[in-house]
């Protein structure tokens, strides 16, 4: 039998239900304010496969709890738990164990003897470290100690040999163990928000990793030997102190998103165009001056992030990426905009601020948007006003065109040709006049403000 509460406004459990029922197999007693464990669920203690007591107010677990022999899965997040019992190694049976959300500062050495706990999660606690016996549980599969006072793993992680999801994010570490690369089967490793300066030597035997997540963390270099984690599909190596990539960040041939945003990056090298993969690019808040023209052989391409550096130009080839649909350039130095832009024939949308037009924005299912406020184009003479001016003629799928505080002295014609344009937005630049041909439009939204 399953029975399920969770959620109902009742204080009281019939005690009948556990007498006339028969067997209870798998009970939900989540969100009903409970104060303590309800003692009547006792009764089917043999037979209880499942106990979900999650979201209450529970701050202490009860001798009972740990005759139910058979339990597989037990969830006490969300409560005001602060002691996990030493009871725990009496759970056998136990698969499934979800401690997360609560007061709890200290692992109890009998958790190991939970030889088939496969999933934990201690997440969101006060837990410092971990006893000797932690690592016996060699069948999890994922472990979650995300958000603790965490300051070290145990140097003999490695025989935790059946992991595959590691989640050490918001901790206090400053060392990962040279033993975490012996983790063959090991696919996520998220070590953000960490005080970490640098990856432990041979990384490349972490050969099953597809997503590293090393955000908000002081490293400074990232070595050649990860460029091996051939599985890799997630890099995040953004809010570290990264002036530059390894040469050969290209070999990483089943990148998929790679996320540098944050750094001191200076340039980006040209193998990254051997991603062939890659779909998504956010480089945000760097020092890029430069933007390899390689970058616009990555056809797959969809979201290219690039705001707040120091561009000055964008490739010509840009009109490769035919599947871009984010494109944010704000606050750069560009001088020039090609007029290869046309050539990203799928939607462009807006990821930058554009504030005031969020409404607008709502209005348009898909949105096409062409996003360039603050890039201090030289009046863009060079870029709209003289012969590159086909841009906006080639332009014919931007919806939404914002050039907003720039230089413009003059706007061309040829802005006539945007036929699918409906917000065009010219806010704080220095226009007398705009051409007779913007009357062609059909432009719903119009911000000169010259």
């Amino acid at each position: 039998m399953i029975a399920r509460f969770g959620g109902m406004k009742f204080f009281c459990i019939p005690a009948s239900l556990f007498c006339r029922a028969g067997p209870v197999e798998q009970l939900d007693f989540s969100q009903l304010r409970l104060e303590q464990v309800p003692k009547e669920i006792f009764k089917s203690r043999k037979h209880i496969e499942e106990l979900l007591l999650n979201v209450n107010s529970i701050e202490e677990l009860p001798s009972d709890l740990f005759r139910c022999t058979k339990i597989r899965r037990l969830d006490v997040s969300e409560n005001k738990i602060k002691v996990i019992p030493v009871d725990i190694g009496a759970l056998p049976s136990l698969v499934e164990l979800n401690l997360s959300k609560n007061e709890i500062v200290e692992v109890p050495e009998e958790i190991g003897l939970c030889h088939n706990l496969a999933y934990l999660d201690i997440s969101t606690n006060i837990v410092t470290g971990f006893p000797k016996s932690f690592v016996n549980l060699t069948q999890l599969s994922s472990l979650n100690l995300s958000n603790n006072s965490i300051t070290h793993l145990p140097q003999d992680f490695d025989r935790l040999v059946n992991l595959q999801f590691l989640d050490v994010a918001q901790c206090e570490l400053r060392l990962l163990p040279p033993s975490i690369v012996h983790l063959e089967k090991l696919r996520v490793l998220d070590l953000c928000d960490n005080y970490l300066t640098e990856l432990p030597p041979k990384m490349d035997r972490l050969v099953s990793m597809e997503l590293l997540d090393l955000h908000c963390n002081m490293i400074g270099r990232l070595h050649d030997e990860l460029l091996r984690c051939r599985s890799l599909k997630t890099l995040d190596v953004s809010g570290n102190q990264l002036t530059d990539l390894p040469l050969n960040i290209g070999e990483l041939h089943n990148l998929v998103e790679l996320v540098l945003c944050e750094n001191q990056i200076r340039h980006l090298p040209s193998s990254i165009g051997q991603l062939k993969k890659l779909e998504v690019l956010k480089a945000s808040k760097n020092n890029l001056t430069v933007l390899t023209p390689s970058i616009c052989s990555c056809a797959l391409l969809t979201d290219l992030i690039l705001c707040e550096n120091q561009l000055q130009e964008i490739p010509a080839s840009i009109g490769n990426l035919r599947r871009l649909r984010f494109l944010d350039l704000n606050v750069n130095n560009l001088h020039s905009f090609p007029p290869t832009i046309g050539g990203c024939q799928s939607t462009i949308e807006e990821v930058g601020s554009a504030e005031g037009f969020q409404e607008q924005f709502d209005r348009f299912d898909p949105i096409n948007l062409l996003l360039c406020p603050s890039h201090r184009f030289d009046s863009v003479r060079e870029s709209i006003a003289g012969n590159s001016c086909r841009a906006l003629a080639i332009c014919d799928v931007c919806v939404f065109l914002d050039l907003n505080v720039n230089n413009l002295h003059s706007f061309p014609p040829t802005i006539g040709g945007c036929q699918s344009l409906a917000i065009l937005s010219l806010r704080h630049n220095h226009l007398s006049e705009l051409p007779m041909e913007i009357g062609k439009l059909n432009v719903r939204n119009l911000f000169p403000q010259f």
